[in-house]
């Protein structure tokens, strides 16, 4: 868990996590992939229940610290499940 986050109304709060993922996966040719991917899980709890948003993104980088530079760069700005996807191609990251 990476980030807290309460609402603007009391009986709101969100969560948001973010995850860095190993793979080991190969292309139809057989090729080694990019090892490693990231995940970004939002819940928010509204009124005693808990709504989740997940986005994984497979393959972005071979390197543990350009992952972790990454999940900090989305920690700071607090980027959500939807918004990852852009936030990436801003970044040239995938």
């Amino acid at each position: 868990v990476i980030d807290l986050k309460p609402s603007l109304k009391c009986e709101q709060s969100v969560l948001i996590e973010y995850y860095i993922l190993e793979y080991e996966e190969f292309d139809e040719d057989y090729d080694y992939k990019k090892p490693f991917g990231i995940e970004v899980m939002k819940k928010q709890l509204i009124d005693g229940v808990v709504y989740r948003e997940i986005k994984i993104v497979k393959h972005i980088s071979s390197n543990m610290e350009q992952e972790k530079n990454l999940l900090e760069i989305l920690r700071k700005n607090s980027v959500t499940p939807i918004t990852v996807a852009v936030v990436l191609d801003d970044l040239a990251v995938k």
